[in-house]
């Protein structure tokens, strides 16, 4: 299922770069998904489960990878690498 799951996540990174999808949230535990994410440009289109949650009026106790701050850890070392042009090639 997580392999599934993950390819899900990359198809909606390739779409949303080449901005063939608009207005859409992308919701991962995967680390590198998530840096994946901000390396495309596209960090604001990224939510935690547990603000995704939070937002539908639900709160539980999560792992760690589902929480806000495993998010953004991950939104910043890939804003960081998008700045400093590492781990994507040919952008």
């Amino acid at each position: 299922m997580a392999i599934k799951t993950e390819k899900v996540m990359m198809l909606k990174c390739v779409l949303l770069d080449a901005n063939i999808i608009i207005e859409s949230q992308v919701c991962s535990s995967d680390g590198p998904a998530i840096q994946a994410l901000a390396m495309i440009g596209h960090s604001n289109a990224g939510i935690s489960m547990e603000t995704l949650l939070k937002k539908t009026g639900l709160q539980k106790g999560l792992e760690h990878q589902f929480c806000d701050e495993f998010f953004k850890k991950h939104i910043k070392k890939g804003s960081e690498n998008y700045i400093q042009g590492a781990g994507i090639a040919n952008r």
